[in-house]
């Protein structure tokens, strides 16, 4: 994990001032040295990670709490960290991690955690808090990022305008992420060869 994460721990003993040397080291150890229990909650398996993830985040190593944020963890879903704390159901922990770095990184993962956090919004009945998101999310989508991840955020905007009863928007945002998702599409003969 250290390495991929361009973490060097023989490194650290000369990083200044002490107080940023302290949370490489919390870094290291949190990385390499917390055994979770055995029969813990679900939590308390990736709690080194979240730790670290943290740390990473106070000493302003956005890019590689990011990459904390997106390995894959070795559970049966093989979901990435954050996903997979939206499928053991701590959506608290999972805002979390989306609100530490939304501000602080490349305008293309900022609209994705923008999106994500309009997710966990959708997903605790919070509609307007999730149409707030992800409006800022394809304000964003609109200059940065590919077509399939402003399609992304239309078809999530259909899906919250559904549950809030506009029926006329959820179509409109439907039919306009179709018209992205068409256009990306391979062509069946394409498949066949």
């Amino acid at each position: 994990m250290l390495s991929s994460l361009g973490i060097d721990p023989s490194r650290i003993r000369h990083v200044q001032p002490c107080t940023r040397r302290t949370r490489w080291q919390s870094i290291v150890n949190w990385l390499t040295r917390y055994q979770p229990p055995a029969e813990g909650p679900n939590l308390e398996q990736v709690r080194g990670y979240l730790e670290a993830f943290y740390h990473l985040c106070e000493i302003e190593e956005w890019q590689r709490a990011l990459s904390l944020m997106l390995h894959k963890l070795d559970t049966p879903a093989q979901a990435q960290l954050h996903y997979q704390l939206k499928l053991w159901g701590y959506l608290p922990e999972q805002m979390k991690l989306y609100e530490a770095l939304v501000d602080h990184v490349e305008p293309q993962w900022q609209g994705r955690l923008l999106q994500f956090v309009g997710a966990v919004y959708q997903s605790q009945g919070n509609y307007d808090q999730a149409q707030t998101y992800c409006d800022r999310s394809l304000k964003i989508f609109q200059t940065a990022g590919d077509p399939v991840d402003r399609g992304m955020v239309l078809s999530h905007l259909g899906e919250i305008c559904y549950a809030l009863g506009d029926y006329a928007a959820a179509i409109d945002y439907q039919e306009r992420w179709l018209a992205i998702a068409s256009a990306k599409a391979t062509p069946w003969s394409d498949w066949a060869t």
